[in-house]
């Protein structure tokens, strides 16, 4: 099996949603990741109709997105030799592909309804294929509210509902983030979005819908805390690794 492969089937744990979108493509490739780790950790069949509807549009285009190697099944489970026979346009999710699934989570279900997995959005790559060029898939693990993110790549997405979030960065990552942070509005016309932690601190900003919120350099120290009125996706371009030890979702208030 590929290693990229192999990593995600071993990790599939972490991140569901890039399983659940490869499901869409109804081949021995995206079968097998699916069956040994995403259905294992999500069974909600409306979320899955959800992002079948979604992506469909984009992959109508390429009806033969894999190349199947009868020859090379037994040896590579997953049905080919190599990752260049799998049409990588399938994982060039720009903003807008994402969004469009977000948004489509958000209104999926009731607000008391939703799980905490559902605000984990795709990670996007805008220049690169993930499964042959990241040396990190993204990983995330979900428990009690807590994230837990790793990885290398260029852009990390997620999304953030409503309510106050504090990520502790860790102090041995305090220097290392220095590409931008933006914020873009998912599902509300507008949002109020405060900001602390920042080169420049976002204060009672009232941001319109998919519009950037927010974009910043630097980070002065190891806490980052955003208040938000309305679900936004939370961007971070990386330059090396980024950790995100524990990010907290609570109804405090923050100073």
């Amino acid at each position: 099996m590929h290693e990229p492969l192999k990593f995600l089937y071993q990790h599939g744990k972490l991140d569901w949603h890039i399983c659940l979108l490869g499901a869409l493509k109804h081949n021995d490739v995206v079968k097998y990741i699916w069956e040994n780790s995403a259905r294992r950790y999500c069974t909600d069949e409306s979320a899955i109709n959800v992002v079948k509807a979604v992506v469909a549009k984009k992959l109508a285009p390429y009806p033969e997105a894999v190349i199947m190697k009868d020859e090379h099944r037994e040896e590579h489970p997953t049905g080919f030799e190599k990752v260049e026979d799998v049409v990588p346009s399938f994982f060039y999710m720009n903003r807008r592909d994402v969004l469009e699934i977000i948004r489509a989570f958000e209104g999926m279900q009731k607000e008391e309804e939703r799980k905490p997995s559902m605000y984990l959005a795709v990670g996007v790559y805008s220049h690169c294929w993930f499964l042959e060029y990241c040396q990190w898939a993204v990983q995330a693990t979900i428990s009690d509210g807590v994230m837990r993110c790793l990885m290398d790549g260029q852009t990390m997405i997620f999304v953030l509902p409503s309510g106050n979030h504090e990520f502790d960065l860790g102090e041995e990552w305090r220097y290392t983030l220095t590409r931008a942070i933006r914020l873009v509005v998912v599902n509300e016309e507008h949002a109020d979005i405060t900001t602390s932690g920042l080169t420049r601190d976002l204060l009672d900003v009232r941001a319109r819908r998919n519009s950037m919120a927010y974009v910043c350099n630097l980070l002065k120290g190891r806490y980052l805390r955003i208040q938000t009125s309305a679900p936004v996706a939370f961007c971070v371009d990386l330059k090396s690794k980024l950790l995100m030890k524990k990010t907290y979702l609570t109804d405090e208030k923050l100073y």
